[in-house]
């Protein structure tokens, strides 16, 4: 049995760092445009995909140590 070479674990921990990193620059442009409201619900969407992350990150490890690499 060989070994997926990204499981979807990983996918979607990338696809979530993507996310906070398209957040914390549209926060940026929100707040260099003075738009206050904009920047606080883009920054609240960046911390969000930050936790989802985090998580995913963390379900990749334990998979992986339980599988002994």
């Amino acid at each position: 049995m060989s070994r997926q070479a990204y499981t979807d674990a990983m996918r979607r921990s990338a696809a979530a760092r993507a996310m906070m990193d398209a957040k914390i620059t549209e926060f940026g442009s929100h707040v260099w445009a003075g738009d206050r409201l904009a920047a606080e619900a883009a920054r609240n969407a960046a911390s969000a995909a930050l936790e989802a992350h985090l998580d995913l990150v963390r379900e990749v490890l334990e998979t992986d140590i339980a599988r002994g690499y």
